[in-house]
């Protein structure tokens, strides 16, 4: 009580003070003696002040706290509609980039909190920045008439998280802070999401970081929220390898999109966007964010061969893209139709408008997705490359073509032909359960590359059709020369050996031996594309042939994988290396090295040549 009247005597005798001698005292007088009165509520005070020429519009030396800032933080209603009303007070934000409305919030003021949000006062100001309240935030705050839009979300958000209630002002505040200044998010994520969006978004990632700070492991940071439209899903990213947690995340978007896509009028959407500045301050992993939405087709009967956008898209695409993306979406979707298989084009950064002109954008459209999205082949592919994106949008059309638009501002062109031809080989990879599926994770594991599982696919079918079978049952062939005057027991005979060689040959365990044996496979793979490319003279390998002996202890395991260099020595033109990727594989085989020492009784006449064929769906 005694320093509360010694300091209203010491505000009182300044007032008191001549006019003359009261406007000569230095800024940082003037605006204490002007924040005591707004501290205090003394509206008297605050009006003779007025009356004597000083300007309200002042601020602290070193935090930079306006009057109205103080009378907020106090609760003062009378002082603040004073200030707003007759004194014409400006809503300026602090050093720490906080508005008087934040003062307000946290000390609990509600009545003063409405005031001040439902009440337009003049425009905001800007004011330098400065080092943040909580020393765990040094993230500046920078003018807000710089990026006006921006800020005003930014306040909002903050508003809006605080108001839940759940974590403190302080460190709400240095997570708006991170998020806004520190993530550097591509500014098209704060036009897409509303504040609320927005809020919920930094709700889900403070949760997420405390997890993973708890556990002491922020490579495992993750969120995952989900409703019956939409998904929404964060996580720390690296690239190439991959975090423990962002290949958790990826799994869990893979299997939301392909439950989304089980109607076929729905339209499913996704974009991603990824953090140029880390997730954690003073770490090494961004933040990546995937969020997903199902919306309804308008259109209810497609024609066949319709290709128009205005047609197939979902009526929020048409609402938000703009018109040099529609025009991109366009080109690839006609293509995909006319050409009935995965199409993959390279567009310049510059044709889409936006802060980010450089680099280069990759659409890929396709409708061959059999049920999924294709979203695991495109992370590996672009995982496989080394390439990280800014951003890349999923959309599925009406007529069962879905497209991505992947956006890498600092690729070079080449990176973007090495891209386009791996996305284009995992049009050609197959997932079958308990057979090529082997193949197919190692590929999206990156055990091995693309052009290596797209080979073994192909070597495998080739070793199956191949093998001798005949050699583990010699007895089979002289029963069935005893029965050429009984066509009906031959037949019976034949099925039962067909049924014989199904247990004693299958395309699993063949795929079974490759899996265990990835570098020999590799290898095996090295030698083939010698071959194919003229690198060295057809032959087999003797060198592998050792390997290959060292490698298995079985017979049969050994004679499967010589089957692969039979073939390898066997090539005489193929289509696998071409500039193009085709739509198949296609494999010319020498029947002289292919047939060689089988019996005539199989083989009665040596054909021209022997064609094998390999694509996703035969």
């Amino acid at each position: 009580m005694v320093a509360d009247a010694t300091a209203n005597q010491k505000a009182a005798e300044a007032v008191a003070l001549p006019v003359e001698t009261l406007q000569a005292l230095p800024p940082a007088a003037i605006a204490g003696i002007v924040c005591e009165a707004a501290a205090a509520g003394d509206v008297t005070r605050m009006r003779s002040l007025v009356q004597a020429g000083i300007d309200v519009n002042v601020s602290t030396p070193y935090d930079r706290r306006t009057p109205l800032h103080l009378a907020a933080a106090s609760g003062n209603l009378a002082m603040v509609r004073f200030l707003a009303e007759e004194c014409g007070i400006m809503l300026r934000q602090d050093r720490f980039g906080l508005l008087p409305i934040h003062d307000a919030n946290q000390n609990g003021h509600t009545e003063v909190r409405r005031y001040l949000q439902g009440r337009r006062l003049q425009g905001s100001e800007g004011v330098p920045a400065g080092r943040p309240r909580s020393l765990s935030c040094d993230t500046s705050a920078e003018p807000a008439a710089k990026h006006q839009p921006v800020e005003e979300t930014m306040n909002t958000v903050f508003e809006l998280i605080v108001k839940e209630g759940v974590f403190s002002y302080t460190t709400v505040h240095a997570e708006v802070q991170h998020f806004f200044k520190g993530l550097n998010l591509h500014p098209i994520y704060f036009e897409q999401f509303t504040s609320l969006q927005i809020a919920k978004h930094v709700h889900c990632l403070i949760a997420a970081k405390r997890v993973a700070r708890a556990t002491d492991d922020t490579n495992r940071m993750d969120f995952a929220l989900k409703t019956d439209l939409s998904g929404f899903f964060l996580t720390t990213i690296a690239c190439p390898v991959p975090t423990e947690a962002q290949t958790r995340t990826e799994d869990l978007v893979a299997k939301y999109l392909d439950e989304s896509r089980g109607n076929k009028n729905d339209n499913i959407s996704l974009m991603f966007m990824a953090s140029e500045g880390p997730a954690f301050k003073g770490g090494a992993e961004r933040l990546g964010i995937f969020s997903a939405e199902q919306n309804r087709f308008e259109t209810v009967r497609i024609q066949e061969g319709e290709t128009s956008i205005e047609v197939l898209a979902s009526a929020k695409f048409l609402k938000e893209k703009t018109m040099a993306a529609k025009e991109q979406y366009q080109i690839i979707m006609e293509d995909v139709v006319a050409m009935q298989r995965g199409v993959a084009r390279i567009v310049p950064g510059s044709a889409y408008p936006g802060p980010y002109p450089g680099g280069f954008v990759l659409l890929f459209g396709t409708a061959e997705a059999a049920g999924g999205c294709f979203f695991p082949e495109m992370c590996s592919a672009m995982r496989f490359e080394g390439l990280s994106p800014r951003r890349f949008y999923l959309e599925t059309f009406a007529n069962g073509v879905l497209t991505y638009s992947i956006f890498l501002p600092n690729a070079k062109e080449a990176d973007m032909q090495r891209l386009r031809r791996t996305i284009m080989y995992s049009t050609l990879l197959k997932a079958f359960p308990g057979k090529s599926e082997r193949i197919y994770s190692s590929v999206m594991q990156a055990k091995i590359t693309h052009q290596v599982g797209l080979y073994l696919l192909a070597a495998v079918k080739f070793a199956y059709a191949f093998f001798p079978k005949e050699q583990y049952a010699r007895e089979y062939t002289s029963v069935h020369k005893v029965l050429e005057q009984d066509p009906a027991s031959q037949r019976k005979l034949e099925a039962l050996y067909k049924l014989c060689m199904k247990e004693l040959l299958s395309t699993e365990r063949i795929y079974e031996l490759i899996q265990r044996n990835l570098g020999l496979s590799v290898r095996l793979f090295e030698d083939f594309r010698r071959i194919a490319v003229g690198e060295q003279s057809p032959g087999v390998n003797a060198e592998l042939e050792k390997a290959i002996d060292a490698a298995c202890a079985e017979p049969q395991d050994r004679q499967i994988l010589r089957m692969m260099l039979t073939f390898n020595a066997s090539i005489l033109l193929t289509n696998f290396f071409k500039a193009e990727t085709p739509s198949a594989f296609a494999f010319r085989l020498d029947p002289a090295i292919v047939l060689k020492d089988r019996p005539s009784y199989l083989y009665p006449a040596m054909p021209y040549a022997i064609f094998l064929i390999h694509g996703r769906d035969f």
